[in-house]
């Protein structure tokens, strides 16, 4: 399980593009090393938007779902207790 939160303001789209770029590459990278199969998304909606549209295919076949929701100032329980309480929703609400 990996979790990572990082703070993209609002206005800044240059940054933005540029952040969700790199993550997507990683991303990428990481499913073609067989890092993991499977992927859930959780970013501000202005991110976590960006961020699907440079997705690369293989890695948009294994994204579970998209949670739009900005957890990065909360502590990562909190995060772990979202998804823990709405795990059944994300199932039936996607393609598992």
């Amino acid at each position: 399980r990996v979790l990572v939160a990082i703070r993209v303001e609002h206005g800044h789209d240059v940054e933005v593009d540029r952040f969700t770029k790199n993550l997507a590459s990683l991303l990428k990278k990481g499913l073609d090393e067989h890092r993991f199969s499977q992927l859930i998304l959780c970013a501000a909606p202005h991110v976590g938007g960006v961020l699907l549209n440079n997705l690369d295919k293989q890695v948009e076949q294994v994204l579970l779902t998209n949670i739009k929701k900005n957890f990065v100032e909360a502590d990562t329980s909190v995060l772990t207790d979202y998804l823990k309480d709405n795990w059944w929703e994300i199932i039936r609400s996607n393609k598992i």
